[in-house]
């Protein structure tokens, strides 16, 4: 792996990136817990509500760091000529320990401050903002089970940005305009319409949005369709950029 000349030059990007999440993490989180923690014992509050964001960070940051090298530097590794298996099978390694380090970050920046509280006996509340897994309170003491699930959940992130840059990389502009912008803008206009315009399409589709919701929402099924999806998005993302050409001709697809 280390005489792999495209995991070289991805590697020496892992520590940058994780001080990117890192910080995000820091600012989102640690800061905001210090302030609500001064004001708690300033002020005599009787309790402490605290949103945790670090799932969500590192969703976020996941998705762009995937978008940005899929759309910049897996075109100028393209350009080399060189073996386009071993250049993105390296992309792929970056990014799962990229998201490892990030995801075991979070979750002991979690743990961490409610042993904060309770090391002080603040009576806090923890909420987590991230996939409706991790609402359901069964297993979530489990610190091996937290980590599952959001390793899973980046994963299914990372392979969105990756099709998604994959695509917009081989795709002419005036194509990325329509499929990135004007489809789902109409799509968002029409659905509205019909919600606000008449009340009993809206209700019904209302009603079938959200059985669809409540279905998905079930563990075992988010799970399943996030690892799906995963794959599936990988292998269509592999296709466009395995016979993508250099840069200098981009988007020459359609």
């Amino acid at each position: 792996m280390n005489k792999n000349p495209f995991y070289e030059f991805f590697k020496g990007y892992i520590p940058k990136l994780i001080m990117i999440i890192f910080i995000l993490i820091c600012v989102n989180n640690i800061i905001p817990f210090v302030c609500d923690m001064r004001d708690y014992f300033w002020n005599n509050r009787e309790g402490l509500i605290f949103i945790n964001r670090t799932s969500d960070i590192c969703y976020m940051g996941v998705f762009l760091l995937t978008l940005i090298f899929t759309n910049n530097f897996l075109p100028q590794m393209l350009n080399i000529r060189g073996d386009r298996d071993a250049c993105i099978k390296s992309f792929f390694k970056m990014m799962i320990i990229v998201i490892i380090i990030a995801v075991v970050s979070g979750v002991v920046v979690e743990f961490s401050l409610d042993y904060i509280c309770k090391l002080y006996n603040v009576k806090a509340e923890f909420y987590t903002r991230t996939s409706a897994v991790e609402w359901l309170g069964e297993g979530m003491d489990n610190i091996f089970i937290i980590l599952g699930i959001r390793f899973i959940s980046s994963l299914f992130v990372m392979s969105i940005a990756y099709i998604c840059g994959s695509m917009f990389y081989r795709l002419k502009m005036k194509y990325n305009i329509l499929v990135f912008i004007l489809i789902p803008g109409i799509l968002f206009g029409v659905i509205f319409n019909i919600l606000f315009s008449n009340r009993y399409i809206g209700d019904k589709l209302g009603t079938i949005m959200w059985s669809i919701t409540c279905f998905v929402e079930k563990p075992i099924i988010t799970i399943i369709l996030e690892i799906l999806f995963t794959v599936l998005f990988i292998i269509i993302g592999n296709k466009f950029l395995k016979n993508a050409p250099i840069a200098e001709y981009a988007h020459d697809l359609i």
